[in-house]
């Protein structure tokens, strides 16, 4: 069965709703979790692909977090540094620099998601999963435990599922 949408498009589209936003970047600040992640488990409930394969899980979220802690965490550091501070006295041009650093943060935040597909798409033995089935594969493969209160904040996001 082929994909309707691809996981960026969807990405895309899913993030312009503000409410969703505004949870899935409660969810990054406050739990450390991947919003990635997160939409990718919306994708595969959407698309009706799930995968229930706990190596699918495991690979898919250490290959995710390094990409994370290693490339896209440094990037929106820095980007976010120059939206709360002011280095230089007058237009020192960083604003300009800020955008730059957003536009990459962008990039390396659709090669992770083109490799989420290209992962998903090896694989073979696809099911039917509910969003909360999928987000919960996605918790139990994380290197952390939440509290039973933050896992019920994250199963928020299955009534975003389109």
């Amino acid at each position: 069965m082929p994909q309707e949408q691809s996981f960026w498009d969807f990405a895309c589209t899913v993030y312009d709703k503000e409410a969703l936003q505004r949870l899935l970047l409660t969810l990054q600040e406050d739990l450390h979790l991947d919003v990635n992640c997160l939409l990718f488990c919306l994708w595969i409930t959407s698309a009706g692909r799930g995968v229930e394969d706990e190596a699918f899980w495991n690979k898919l979220v250490q290959q995710s977090t390094a990409w994370q802690a290693d490339v896209i965490a440094p990037i929106r550091s820095a980007r976010n540094s120059l939206k709360h501070n002011q280095y230089f006295e007058g237009d020192s041009g960083y604003g300009e620099y800020r955008k730059g650093l957003l536009k990459q943060e962008l990039e390396a935040e659709k090669i992770q998601i083109d490799w989420m597909e290209r992962t998903h798409s090896s694989a073979t033995d696809y099911v039917t999963l509910s969003a909360e089935d999928s987000l919960l594969l996605y918790l139990n493969a994380l290197p952390f435990e939440l509290t039973d209160e933050a896992r019920e904040k994250v199963l928020t996001l299955r009534s975003f599922v389109l």
